[in-house]
């Protein structure tokens, strides 16, 4: 235990706490001897020892040279305790005589003074302050979507005005929150799971007030602005759409197996943040159809050096790439691990892994942004990958690909020796008559 910081609690400042624990030990002594005994100055003992008479915690024995002895812990700090609770009963009255006082100064409230209001919280503990008041204020209904942990935050408060109001939670469920959230979530209000990580927390209490903070930053917004309720509102319905039951969430973490579901995927950063996650739970196949950009890309996001672990552990992989000159070293690497086809032209970009998972990019321009259309259908991952089979019986052996461009390179190198091109013909010499 850090004695010193704990001291500082009760008045005494560092060289105070150093000098105050040596005298325990020492019964009494003089400067000299404590100065053997504690990390302070010996200049400095007298004046430290002085202070702590003072505030009670030393005494001072009368002798020819002075002598100090500590005053019991308990002892001491009886009239430090009393000390602070005149001072709080003194703060007490004055800050009741000067309430009265100011409100005299203040203008009549208004309720509608504060309906288009706006005002910031920017400090984690003003922030659950005034979450926890907004709930234990609401008289009808909360909505709140929010991590785990912020839900948890304000419990105390939700168990105590569930009986009275509707009380609806959204946040991310996993094997490791969901128990703890059927306990204490379930029983007090609708919660449902959402499998994103929202980037803002959400709060809207009766319809009436909104408050809204950020995931990383301990800064929130809050107002009672029916316009800006209104769009959280919507926002949140939003959300809820996409959301299923803990009843849903609970079967897909006790088998493994994703519920039914078509979502769409949109930017780079949540479309291989998505795919890595389905890498990640391929137990016995993925098959994959790519343009050389798009595997060059997963190369940069690490899912191909994934597949390759995978590929150690049983998990067969299969590759359907345009097989190019610029691509061959690529391509030689992931031969290394996987069965790697040749096909000039790819419509239609797809990954299937295991009976589980299916997402389709259609070829796009560079400007575009990419988008991923992502499916755990069990009929439609069947047809895909009938259509996986056709392309790939349809494709060219990587190793005939590549010895075919190898040759290609090869007879490059010798027209550019010789100086004939395909299609010219050797120069005849001039022949003087």
């Amino acid at each position: 235990m850090d004695i010193s910081s704990k001291l500082k609690d009760f008045g005494l400042t560092d060289y105070e706490s150093r000098v105050y624990t040596a005298l325990l030990g020492l019964k009494q002594a003089k400067v000299s001897d404590i100065a053997k005994n504690c990390s302070v100055p010996r200049n400095k003992i007298y004046s430290v020892a002085e202070s702590l008479h003072k505030k009670g915690f030393v005494e001072i024995v009368p002798e020819k040279v002075a002598k100090f002895r500590a005053v019991p812990f308990e002892e001491a700090t009886q009239a430090f305790i009393k000390e602070q609770e005149g001072r709080l009963k003194n703060l007490e009255e004055n800050a009741k005589k000067i309430s009265a006082f100011l409100s005299s100064f203040a203008p009549e409230k208004k309720e509608e003074d504060s309906s288009g209001e706006f005002l910031v919280y920017k400090t984690k503990k003003m922030i659950y302050k005034k979450l926890n008041d907004i709930i234990l204020q609401a008289q009808s209904r909360i909505f709140i979507a929010a991590s785990w942990e912020d839900v948890n935050r304000v419990m105390p408060a939700l168990k105590a005005v569930s009986k009275k109001v509707d009380v609806k939670i959204l946040c991310n469920l996993t094997g490791d929150n969901l128990e703890m959230c059927m306990k204490s979530c379930c029983p007090i209000s609708e919660t449902r799971h959402y499998e994103k990580n929202l980037p803002e927390k959400i709060v809207v209490v009766d319809d009436k007030e909104a408050l809204v903070f950020q995931a990383n930053s301990p800064v929130a917004l809050y107002s009672k602005d029916p316009q800006f309720v209104a769009f959280m509102k919507r926002f949140m319905n939003m959300i809820l759409e996409d959301s299923v039951s803990v009843e849903e969430r609970v079967a897909e973490i006790e088998t493994g197996v994703p519920r039914e579901e078509v979502k769409i995927f949109r930017g780079v950063e949540n479309i291989y943040d998505v795919a890595r996650k389905a890498s990640s739970s391929a137990k016995n196949h993925i098959m994959r159809i790519a343009t050389e950009g798009t595997f060059n890309d997963t190369m940069k996001h690490g899912i191909v050096e994934l597949e390759k672990r995978l590929s150690a552990k049983g998990v067969k992989i299969r590759y359907i790439l345009p097989i190019t000159e610029g691509s061959l070293m690529m391509v030689k690497e992931a031969m290394k691990f996987a069965e790697v086809r040749h096909m000039d032209f790819i419509p239609m970009q797809l990954k299937i892994v295991d009976d589980a998972y299916c997402s389709m990019r259609q070829w796009e321009s560079i400007e575009k942004e990419p988008v991923n259309i992502v499916s755990t259908s069990p009929d439609f991952i069947v047809t895909m990958k009938h259509y996986f089979e056709k392309v790939w019986s349809d494709s060219i052996p990587a190793e005939k690909r590549i010895a075919g461009l190898l040759l290609k390179q090869h007879v490059k190198k010798e027209t550019v020796k010789s100086g004939i091109f395909p299609g010219m013909t050797p120069e005849k010499p001039d022949v003087k008559e």
